[in-house]
């Protein structure tokens, strides 16, 4: 085992032989992983829509005066409720925009063994997943 080709490597923990699939400290037998693909998960864009459709509301309720015209005070400021209610929407709606642009999606190296299914690597970047998908399914076809 100790002289064996590798078929990937990143450099950072991550290697691939012909009979094994080493990430960090956890190893795996090539012929104990009875399938390997690349798996995405979807980005939770769900609380970003809602943060713009709260703000986008409590914005349009105040710009067309829904709220009683309560004026609260602090120091020399003056608000009024939809005053308040105009800049609460502007930065939920904010918040929602900077989510949505933030999101990405994640991929990861799915294998199924004897233990089950395990996500054994993650990242953002699809191609880093797509080589090590690739390095697996070639230790899986390569014989011995």
């Amino acid at each position: 085992m100790q002289n064996e080709p590798v078929i990937y490597t990143d450099g950072h923990g991550i290697k691939v032989t012909s009979s094994s699939l080493i990430i960090g400290k956890a190893q795996y037998l090539i012929n104990g992983i009875t399938n390997v693909s690349l798996f995405i998960i979807k980005a939770p864009i769900a609380p970003g829509i809602i943060l713009l459709l709260i703000g986008a509301g409590a914005a349009i309720a105040g710009f067309m005066n829904i709220f009683p015209d309560r004026v609260s005070t602090s120091g020399t400021y003056q608000l009024t409720s939809n005053q308040i209610a105009i800049a609460a929407g502007g930065i939920l709606f904010l918040i929602g925009v900077i989510w949505l642009l933030f999101s990405k999606e994640k991929y990861t190296v799915r294998i199924t063994t004897a233990e089950g299914i395990k996500d054994a690597v993650t990242s953002t970047k699809k191609e880093y997943i797509r080589q090590i998908v690739d390095a697996i399914s070639e230790a899986r076809y390569t014989p011995m």
